[in-house]
């Protein structure tokens, strides 16, 4: 960890109705609560990603797969996580000078007193991935977008 840690973080997210953004503030322990379940994640991550896979060093080079990936997945994954809360894997199919990975990121809804239009998705992790069996583990819950596969 570098850096100093922030106290108030506010995070962004489009309305359904609206194409402005919106703000939504989160408090400490729900930061606290992403930050448990990024380090869960990541330790699941590196304790299932292939030795040949993309080096976790160079996950930076990927992060401008990020947005592309939220507005346009191939696939959603609803489920809950072993702390019964629902997070929702996005999956896209990229390309990053002819290599074709798939791109992942794991959000969680937050659950918070906030008024009945707002819906906020966090990300804990995201990564990209060119190895098949990680891609089919992280492939779990209920497809809530995308093509069905035989």
């Amino acid at each position: 960890k570098f850096g100093e840690k922030v106290q108030d973080v506010t995070f962004f997210q489009k309305n359904n109705n609206q194409e402005e953004k919106t703000h939504v503030n989160m408090n400490e322990d729900i930061l606290n609560q992403v930050e448990g379940k990024k380090s869960s994640y990541l330790a699941t991550l590196l304790e299932k990603r292939s030795p040949a896979d993309i080096p976790f060093e160079s996950f930076h080079l990927y992060e401008s797969f990020v947005e592309s990936t939220m507005m346009e997945a191939d696939e959603i994954f609803s489920k809950k996580d072993s702390d019964g809360d629902t997070v929702f894997t996005y999956i896209k199919a990229q390309d990053l000078n002819g290599v074709s990975f798939y791109h992942f990121i794991i959000c969680m809804r937050i659950e918070k007193d906030w008024n009945d239009n707002t819906d906020a998705l966090v990300p804990i992790i995201s990564f990209p991935t060119v190895d098949g069996d990680l891609y089919n583990f992280y492939r779990k819950g209920d497809l809530i977008s995308g093509a069905l596969k035989n």
